[in-house]
């Protein structure tokens, strides 16, 4: 990653599309803010894989019993 300031971004930014494109992330920076990111493109997003956090969470024994009426009002308050 590299941060760069605004005004270098602009006389600088044909170059930084083409770090972007190569994989490399850039961050402008308005003074001591960072206001912008330039990330390369992904046409495709990874593949889901069920199951990667099996074991890591748990479901109460309880999780389908009714709400408390007082719970439900504050729904159609």
């Amino acid at each position: 990653m590299i941060a760069v300031a605004i005004a270098d971004a602009r006389e600088n930014f044909l170059e930084l599309v083409s770090r972007a494109q190569s994989g490399e992330e850039v961050v402008i920076e308005r003074g001591s803010r960072r206001v912008a990111r330039i990330v390369p493109f992904t046409k495709k997003k990874p593949q889901r894989q069920p199951g990667l956090a099996r074991g890591q969470i748990r479901v109460s024994k309880n999780f389908d019993a009714p709400l408390p009426d007082r719970l439900v009002r504050s729904f159609y308050k």
